[in-house]
Protein backbone atom coordinates (compact mmCIF):
# COMPACT_ATOMS: atom_id res chain seq x y z
CA UNK A 1 0.00 0.00 0.00
CA UNK A 2 1.12 3.58 -0.61
CA UNK A 3 1.10 6.33 1.95
CA UNK A 4 3.16 9.47 2.47
CA UNK A 5 5.41 9.17 5.51
CA UNK A 6 8.38 11.39 6.32
CA UNK A 7 10.73 10.20 9.06
CA UNK A 8 13.00 12.54 11.02
CA UNK A 9 16.78 12.30 10.89
CA UNK A 10 17.16 11.73 14.62
CA UNK A 11 16.65 8.08 15.60
CA UNK A 12 13.86 7.02 17.93
CA UNK A 13 15.06 7.29 21.50
CA UNK A 14 14.46 4.41 23.90
CA UNK A 15 12.92 6.83 26.38
CA UNK A 16 10.17 7.73 23.88
CA UNK A 17 9.47 4.03 23.50
CA UNK A 18 8.99 3.85 27.26
CA UNK A 19 6.67 6.90 27.17
CA UNK A 20 4.72 5.31 24.32
CA UNK A 21 4.22 2.13 26.35
CA UNK A 22 3.15 4.15 29.38
CA UNK A 23 0.59 6.13 27.36
CA UNK A 24 -0.68 2.96 25.71
CA UNK A 25 -1.29 1.28 29.06
CA UNK A 26 -3.24 4.30 30.29
CA UNK A 27 -5.32 4.37 27.08
CA UNK A 28 -6.16 0.65 27.02
CA UNK A 29 -9.31 0.98 29.23
CA UNK A 30 -10.71 3.54 26.76
CA UNK A 31 -10.29 1.52 23.55
CA UNK A 32 -13.68 0.43 22.25
CA UNK A 33 -15.64 3.00 24.26
CA UNK A 34 -15.80 5.67 21.53
CA UNK A 35 -16.97 5.78 17.94
CA UNK A 36 -14.03 5.61 15.54
CA UNK A 37 -13.24 7.15 12.18
CA UNK A 38 -12.11 4.72 9.47
CA UNK A 39 -8.53 5.04 8.21
CA UNK A 40 -6.79 3.70 5.10
CA UNK A 41 -3.66 4.32 2.99
CA UNK A 42 -4.03 6.80 0.13
CA UNK A 43 -4.43 4.27 -2.67
CA UNK A 44 -6.34 1.55 -0.83
CA UNK A 45 -9.28 0.29 -2.99
CA UNK A 46 -11.62 0.59 -0.01
CA UNK A 47 -11.46 4.38 -0.35
CA UNK A 48 -13.43 4.12 -3.60
CA UNK A 49 -16.10 2.18 -1.71
CA UNK A 50 -16.21 4.90 0.93
CA UNK A 51 -16.86 7.58 -1.70
CA UNK A 52 -19.90 5.61 -2.89
CA UNK A 53 -21.30 4.90 0.57
CA UNK A 54 -24.09 7.13 1.82
CA UNK A 55 -23.10 9.04 4.93
CA UNK A 56 -19.36 8.89 4.26
CA UNK A 57 -17.27 12.03 4.65
CA UNK A 58 -13.86 11.20 3.19
CA UNK A 59 -10.82 13.45 3.41
CA UNK A 60 -7.05 13.24 2.94
CA UNK A 61 -5.41 14.25 6.22
CA UNK A 62 -1.71 14.80 6.83
CA UNK A 63 -0.86 14.34 10.49
CA UNK A 64 2.39 15.88 11.77
CA UNK A 65 4.11 15.82 15.12
CA UNK A 66 6.08 18.96 15.93
CA UNK A 67 9.87 18.95 15.56
CA UNK A 68 12.21 18.56 18.50
CA UNK A 69 11.68 21.32 21.08
CA UNK A 70 13.61 22.39 24.17
CA UNK A 71 11.70 20.01 26.46
CA UNK A 72 12.50 17.05 24.17
CA UNK A 73 16.17 18.02 24.37
CA UNK A 74 15.89 18.29 28.17
CA UNK A 75 14.57 14.73 28.24
CA UNK A 76 17.47 13.58 26.07
CA UNK A 77 19.94 15.25 28.43
CA UNK A 78 18.23 13.62 31.42
CA UNK A 79 18.30 10.28 29.56
CA UNK A 80 14.62 9.71 30.30
CA UNK A 81 11.27 11.24 29.41
CA UNK A 82 8.20 11.68 31.57
CA UNK A 83 8.42 9.64 34.77
CA UNK A 84 4.97 10.61 36.09
CA UNK A 85 2.55 7.77 36.74
CA UNK A 86 -1.15 8.36 36.17
CA UNK A 87 -0.50 12.09 35.96
CA UNK A 88 1.49 12.35 39.20
CA UNK A 89 5.25 12.82 39.76
CA UNK A 90 7.17 9.96 41.32
CA UNK A 91 9.77 10.41 44.08
CA UNK A 92 12.15 7.94 42.43
CA UNK A 93 12.93 10.07 39.36
CA UNK A 94 12.48 13.73 38.40
CA UNK A 95 10.31 14.37 35.36
CA UNK A 96 12.21 16.67 32.95
CA UNK A 97 8.96 18.38 31.94
CA UNK A 98 8.39 19.83 35.43
CA UNK A 99 10.88 22.63 34.81
CA UNK A 100 9.13 26.07 34.91
CA UNK A 101 11.66 27.45 32.41
CA UNK A 102 10.16 25.18 29.74
CA UNK A 103 6.81 26.96 29.37
CA UNK A 104 5.73 26.75 25.70
CA UNK A 105 9.27 25.92 24.50
CA UNK A 106 10.77 26.85 21.14
CA UNK A 107 12.03 24.36 18.59
CA UNK A 108 15.71 23.46 18.79
CA UNK A 109 17.93 23.78 15.72
CA UNK A 110 17.35 20.08 15.17
CA UNK A 111 13.60 20.62 15.43
CA UNK A 112 13.69 23.37 12.82
CA UNK A 113 15.61 21.09 10.47
CA UNK A 114 13.03 18.34 11.01
CA UNK A 115 10.25 20.77 10.14
CA UNK A 116 12.07 22.00 7.03
CA UNK A 117 12.60 18.38 5.95
CA UNK A 118 8.83 18.12 5.44
CA UNK A 119 8.80 20.73 2.67
CA UNK A 120 9.29 18.26 -0.21
CA UNK A 121 6.32 16.23 1.01
CA UNK A 122 4.32 19.45 1.48
CA UNK A 123 4.98 20.41 -2.14
CA UNK A 124 3.74 17.02 -3.29
CA UNK A 125 0.62 17.25 -1.14
CA UNK A 126 -0.17 20.84 -2.29
CA UNK A 127 -2.28 21.57 0.79
CA UNK A 128 -4.20 24.83 1.17
CA UNK A 129 -5.22 24.47 4.84
CA UNK A 130 -3.17 23.59 7.92
CA UNK A 131 -4.75 23.24 11.35
CA UNK A 132 -2.28 23.54 14.19
CA UNK A 133 -2.03 23.36 17.96
CA UNK A 134 -1.61 26.85 19.50
CA UNK A 135 1.70 25.89 21.14
CA UNK A 136 4.95 27.34 19.81
CA UNK A 137 6.60 24.09 18.77
CA UNK A 138 3.62 23.06 16.65
CA UNK A 139 3.14 26.54 15.17
CA UNK A 140 6.79 26.81 14.11
CA UNK A 141 6.75 23.28 12.66
CA UNK A 142 3.65 24.13 10.63
CA UNK A 143 5.05 27.39 9.26
CA UNK A 144 8.46 25.94 8.37
CA UNK A 145 7.03 22.81 6.78
CA UNK A 146 3.98 24.15 4.96
CA UNK A 147 4.66 27.83 4.28
CA UNK A 148 3.46 29.11 0.90
CA UNK A 149 5.51 27.56 -1.90
CA UNK A 150 5.35 27.22 -5.68
CA UNK A 151 2.37 29.56 -5.82
CA UNK A 152 0.27 27.44 -3.43
CA UNK A 153 -1.61 29.67 -0.97
CA UNK A 154 -1.64 28.04 2.48
CA UNK A 155 -3.72 29.24 5.43
CA UNK A 156 -2.92 28.33 9.02
CA UNK A 157 -5.56 28.07 11.73
CA UNK A 158 -4.86 27.41 15.41
CA UNK A 159 -7.30 24.99 17.04
CA UNK A 160 -7.33 24.82 20.83
CA UNK A 161 -8.59 21.26 21.05
CA UNK A 162 -5.44 19.99 19.30
CA UNK A 163 -3.13 20.87 22.19
CA UNK A 164 -0.92 18.38 23.97
CA UNK A 165 -2.23 16.64 27.10
CA UNK A 166 -2.90 19.47 29.53
CA UNK A 167 -1.64 20.18 33.00
CA UNK A 168 1.33 19.57 35.30
CA UNK A 169 4.03 19.64 32.58
CA UNK A 170 5.18 23.22 32.06
CA UNK A 171 6.08 22.51 28.42
CA UNK A 172 2.36 22.10 27.73
CA UNK A 173 1.44 25.55 29.09
CA UNK A 174 0.71 28.14 26.38
CA UNK A 175 2.46 31.50 26.05
CA UNK A 176 0.24 34.65 26.11
CA UNK A 177 -1.97 35.05 23.05
CA UNK A 178 -0.53 38.44 22.05
CA UNK A 179 3.00 37.04 22.23
CA UNK A 180 2.11 34.19 19.89
CA UNK A 181 0.19 36.50 17.54
CA UNK A 182 3.32 38.65 17.23
CA UNK A 183 5.51 35.62 16.57
CA UNK A 184 3.10 34.00 14.10
CA UNK A 185 1.19 36.79 12.35
CA UNK A 186 -0.03 34.57 9.48
CA UNK A 187 -1.98 32.26 11.81
CA UNK A 188 -5.74 32.66 12.40
CA UNK A 189 -6.52 32.45 16.13
CA UNK A 190 -9.65 31.22 17.92
CA UNK A 191 -11.81 34.21 18.89
CA UNK A 192 -12.53 32.72 22.31
CA UNK A 193 -8.88 32.04 23.17
CA UNK A 194 -7.95 33.98 26.31
CA UNK A 195 -4.79 36.08 26.60
CA UNK A 196 -3.39 33.82 29.30
CA UNK A 197 -3.68 30.05 29.29
CA UNK A 198 -6.92 29.19 31.08
CA UNK A 199 -6.78 25.50 30.11
CA UNK A 200 -3.52 24.54 31.84
CA UNK A 201 -3.55 23.68 35.56
CA UNK A 202 -1.18 21.91 37.92
CA UNK A 203 -3.33 18.78 37.64
CA UNK A 204 -2.67 16.46 34.69
CA UNK A 205 -5.56 16.06 32.26
CA UNK A 206 -7.14 12.61 32.21
CA UNK A 207 -6.69 10.37 29.20
CA UNK A 208 -10.48 10.33 28.73
CA UNK A 209 -10.54 14.13 28.47
CA UNK A 210 -7.61 13.99 26.04
CA UNK A 211 -9.45 11.48 23.84
CA UNK A 212 -12.57 13.65 23.87
CA UNK A 213 -10.49 16.62 22.67
CA UNK A 214 -8.99 14.44 19.94
CA UNK A 215 -12.49 13.49 18.78
CA UNK A 216 -13.55 17.15 18.89
CA UNK A 217 -10.57 17.93 16.64
CA UNK A 218 -11.63 15.19 14.22
CA UNK A 219 -15.01 16.93 13.99
CA UNK A 220 -13.22 20.18 13.07
CA UNK A 221 -11.41 18.38 10.26
CA UNK A 222 -14.60 16.67 9.09
CA UNK A 223 -16.44 20.00 8.86
CA UNK A 224 -13.69 21.66 6.81
CA UNK A 225 -14.97 22.24 3.27
CA UNK A 226 -11.63 21.34 1.66
CA UNK A 227 -10.97 17.70 0.77
CA UNK A 228 -7.42 17.61 2.14
CA UNK A 229 -5.58 19.38 4.91
CA UNK A 230 -2.90 18.95 7.58
CA UNK A 231 -2.98 18.81 11.37
CA UNK A 232 0.23 19.70 13.22
CA UNK A 233 0.11 18.63 16.85
CA UNK A 234 1.78 16.54 19.59
CA UNK A 235 2.84 13.00 20.46
CA UNK A 236 0.46 12.18 23.34
CA UNK A 237 -2.43 13.84 21.51
CA UNK A 238 -1.72 11.79 18.37
CA UNK A 239 -1.30 8.64 20.45
CA UNK A 240 -4.74 9.14 21.99
CA UNK A 241 -6.34 9.91 18.62
CA UNK A 242 -4.75 7.01 16.78
CA UNK A 243 -5.18 4.42 19.54
CA UNK A 244 -8.74 5.19 20.60
CA UNK A 245 -10.53 7.28 17.94
CA UNK A 246 -9.31 5.54 14.77
CA UNK A 247 -10.07 2.16 13.19
CA UNK A 248 -7.07 0.85 11.23
CA UNK A 249 -8.60 -2.51 10.29
CA UNK A 250 -8.81 -1.38 6.64
CA UNK A 251 -5.05 -0.91 6.45
CA UNK A 252 -4.15 -4.37 5.19
CA UNK A 253 -1.95 -6.67 7.24
CA UNK A 254 -1.19 -6.22 10.94
CA UNK A 255 2.27 -5.05 9.89
CA UNK A 256 0.73 -2.24 7.80
CA UNK A 257 -1.70 -1.38 10.60
CA UNK A 258 1.13 -1.15 13.14
CA UNK A 259 3.24 0.93 10.76
CA UNK A 260 0.50 3.47 10.13
CA UNK A 261 -0.76 3.71 13.72
CA UNK A 262 2.55 3.72 15.59
CA UNK A 263 3.98 6.45 17.83
CA UNK A 264 5.04 9.60 15.96
CA UNK A 265 8.70 10.62 16.09
CA UNK A 266 9.53 14.34 16.35
CA UNK A 267 8.92 16.00 13.00
CA UNK A 268 7.24 12.95 11.47
CA UNK A 269 4.59 13.42 8.78
CA UNK A 270 1.98 10.79 7.91
CA UNK A 271 -0.79 11.17 5.29
CA UNK A 272 -3.91 8.97 5.43
CA UNK A 273 -7.42 8.78 4.02
CA UNK A 274 -10.02 9.24 6.75
CA UNK A 275 -13.72 8.42 6.60
CA UNK A 276 -15.44 10.54 9.24
CA UNK A 277 -18.89 9.04 8.60
CA UNK A 278 -19.01 6.83 11.73
CA UNK A 279 -18.58 9.76 14.14
CA UNK A 280 -20.92 12.25 12.45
Amino acid sequence: CRCVISFPVVACWKMESVENQMHHQELLPLIGKYKQVLVAPLDDPIVQDWWQTEGSVVKEITFVRHGQAAHNLAAIMAQHGCSCINGKPTPERDCPYLDPSLVDPHLTDTGEQQALANRPAARTLALHKVYVSPLRRALKTAILGFANHDGVDVTFEAVGSAREQLGLHYCDQRAPKTTLQAEFPTVTWPKKMEEHDDMWTEVRESKAALVERAIATLHVLANEELAKMALVTHSSFLKAMFAVAMDFSSCGSEVDQDRLSKWFETGELRTLMVNFGPIL
